[in-house]
C-alpha cells in the first residue's frame, strides 16, 4: 500500500487503529473530505487541495491529515 486515505469527517476507533498502523509502517496518511470543508474553499480549491495532498503522499511520502 502506498497511501492510506480516509474520510476525515467520519472517524472512529477502527479508523484510528488503521491510521496508527499506517504510521507505524511508514505509509503516508491522507484525510479526505466527503463534503466541502468550511470556510475558505470553493469546489475547485477543495478538489485541488485533496489532489495536492495525495500527490505529496505518493511522490514525497508526506502525510496530510487536515487540509
Amino acid at each position: 500500500m502506498r497511501v492510506f486515505l480516509y474520510n476525515q469527517q467520519v472517524t472512529d476507533s477502527l479508523t484510528e487503529s488503521y491510521i496508527k498502523l499506517a504510521n507505524e509502517n511508514g505509509i503516508p496518511v491522507v484525510g479526505v473530505y466527503e463534503t466541502m470543508p468550511t470556510p475558505g474553499y470553493t469546489y475547485q480549491t477543495w478538489m485541488l487541495a485533496e489532489v495536492n495532498a495525495l500527490s505529496k503522499a505518493v511522490t514525497d511520502r508526506v502525510s496530510t491529515q487536515r487540509l
